[in-house]
C-alpha cells in the first residue's frame, strides 16, 4: 500500500482513487484547512475479494461542483472497499454515491465511515444516496440549518434554544437533539434553572427536541420541576428514550417537560 499526503491548501480538480493508495491530508475535521474542490470517485480494478481491493480518503474538506455525480461517487464493476475518516462533504448534489455492482470480484462493496459530515444543501439532493454495496457510518453527522446536534457531549450548564424570531412554519425545520448526552447544572431550589429552556417559532411543531440515552444531573432539585421548559409560543414536541435524571440532594425523579414543550416517548417504528 502506498501513501500519498495533502498538504493544507485549496485544491481544484477531480481525483479518481487507485486501490491500495490512501490519501491522506492534514484537516481534521471542520477546520476546512485543506479543501478539495472537485469528486472523488472510487472504482478500483478488482483484486479477487472485496478485502484485497481497497482505498483510503482522509483529512480532507470536499466541495463537489454542481455538475458532478456527488462529492464522493463510489462507483465501478468490481467488488471493493472505501475507507473515509475525517472527511467533510457539503455541496448541491449528493455528498456520497454508492452504485457499484460489484459483478467482478468476491465480497459486497462497502464503503466504512467515520468522523465525517455529510451535507447536502439543495432540497432534492440527499446527503447519501444508497443503490447498491454496503455502508457502514460511525460518528457521521449530517447537518441541516437551524439544526443543534449533539452526539457524545459532556456539558456543564443549561442549553438556551431561541427560534423565536424565526418565521420558519414547516415542522421539525428546526431541530435540537441530543444523544449519549451528559449534562449538569447547579440548581437552586427557590428558582429552578432548567436543563433546556426553548423559546420557539410561534407556529406550533415547528421547533422539536429528540433527547436519546442520555444522563441529567442537578446539584438540587424541586420536585415536579420541569427539565425542558418551553415559553409561550408554539407547541414543542419533545421525543424521548431511555433518559436519567438524579439531583444531589437525593430526587430521582423529574418531570421532563413543561409550558409549551410536550413529551412524546419514543415508541416502536
Amino acid at each position: 500500500p502506498a501513501l500519498v499526503l495533502v498538504l493544507p491548501g485549496d485544491y481544484t480538480g477531480n481525483v479518481a482513487l487507485k486501490k491500495h493508495v490512501a490519501v491522506l491530508g492534514f484537516d481534521r475535521l471542520g477546520q476546512y484547512s485543506t479543501i478539495l474542490r472537485g469528486q472523488v470517485t472510487c472504482a478500483l480494478t478488482s483484486e479477487g475479494t472485496r478485502e484485497a481491493t481497497f482505498a483510503c480518503l482522509a483529512g480532507l474538506s470536499v466541495y463537489p461542483p454542481a455538475m458532478a455525480s456527488a462529492g464522493i461517487l463510489f462507483t465501478g464493476t468490481s467488488a471493493q472497499k472505501l475507507i473515509v475518516t475525517d472527511v467533510a462533504v457539503e455541496g448541491s448534489v449528493p455528498a456520497l454515491l454508492a452504485d457499484n455492482n460489484f459483478t467482478i470480484g468476491t465480497g459486497t462493496s462497502q464503503i466504512l465511515l467515520t468522523d465525517c459530515r455529510l451535507r447536502s444543501t439543495a432540497l432534492l439532493a440527499p446527503a447519501i444516496r444508497q443503490k447498491a454495496g454496503s455502508i457502514e457510518c460511525n460518528h457521521v453527522a449530517q447537518a441541516q440549518v437551524c439544526t443543534l446536534s449533539l452526539t457524545d457531549c459532556n456539558i456543564e450548564g443549561f442549553l438556551q434554544i431561541d427560534s423565536s424570531l424565526s418565521t420558519a412554519t414547516a415542522a421539525g425545520s428546526i431541530g435540537i437533539g441530543m444523544l449519549r448526552c451528559a449534562q449538569f447544572i447547579l440548581n437552586n431550589t427557590a428558582v429552578p434553572i432548567r436543563f433546556v429552556l426553548v423559546s420557539p417559532s410561534a407556529t406550533a411543531g415547528v421547533t422539536t427536541i429528540g433527547v436519546a440515552l442520555s444522563v441529567f444531573r442537578a446539584t438540587a432539585w424541586t420536585a415536579s420541576t420541569a427539565m425542558i421548559w418551553g415559553n409561550p409560543g408554539g407547541a414543542i414536541p419533545v421525543i424521548n428514550r431511555l433518559n436519567s435524571f438524579r439531583a444531589d440532594t437525593g430526587i430521582t425523579t423529574a418531570t421532563l417537560t413543561g409550558g409549551t414543550a410536550v413529551n412524546t416517548v419514543m415508541g416502536a417504528v
